[in-house]
């Protein structure tokens, strides 16, 4: 019986789907033209698999960076702004792939927006996960509680649920799984505002994947 196989090459998004046979003999089934003789060997070892958040890792195209906030006020907001830049690196940065996560104290209200006008704020240095690579970030710039003069296109909202008992505010939290890939040369905004009846402590952050 034949075996459906994929061959895939993950630089150039390049697919060739063949059949391997009972007896060993691969054929291409897709419209791939192919020069030359193809030697199939037994491998040596142990073929290693990893998800690909994993590899921007250890490449070393994988940033955090955000901000602590310990009293953030009743009905305050606190700002996370990112701005992406194109053409930063040639070679790299084809996609700015950002996982937003926060925390609050009590329950607040996330909001993220898209294309925003802002200027200003604190800079946030985005860190290599990477501890033994030299790259830095250039495909965007991070920084904590920007002046917004245009909100922009609001992109997701959510609530964080912090829950009471007796009275007491708990904590709680988002982090992103899919997370977004993010337009050039565009400017976004993460708002958390504090729902809860108390003075909670909060945190934003970021991770950006710059994939190449």
């Amino acid at each position: 019986m034949s075996q459906q196989l994929y061959i895939r090459d993950a630089e150039y998004g390049l697919t060739i789907p063949v059949l391997l046979s009972d007896t060993g003999e691969v054929q291409v089934t897709g419209e791939v033209q192919v020069t030359g003789d193809i030697n199939i060997e037994p491998g040596t070892e142990t073929i290693i698999t990893e998800d690909h958040g994993h590899k921007c890792v250890h490449d070393g195209y994988a940033y955090l960076g955000g901000f602590v906030t310990e009293t953030l006020g009743i009905g305050a907001e606190t700002t996370l702004g990112i701005t992406t830049i194109s053409g930063a690196a040639p070679g790299t940065c084809t996609e700015v792939h950002a996982f937003f996560r926060s925390m609050a104290g009590g329950d607040a209200h996330l909001w993220l927006y898209e294309g925003c006008v802002y200027s200003g704020g604190g800079s946030i240095d985005m860190v290599n996960r990477n501890r033994t690579s030299t790259n830095i970030l250039t495909c965007a710039t991070v920084v904590a509680n920007p002046t917004v003069t245009v909100t922009g296109t609001l992109l997701s909202q959510s609530i964080i649920v912090g829950g009471n008992f007796a009275a007491l505010s708990m904590g709680g939290g988002t982090a992103e799984e899919l997370g977004w890939v993010l337009r050039p040369n565009t400017q976004y905004v993460a708002r958390l505002l504090n729902l809860s009846a108390g003075v909670e402590p909060i945190s934003m952050g970021v991770v950006i994947m710059d994939e190449a």
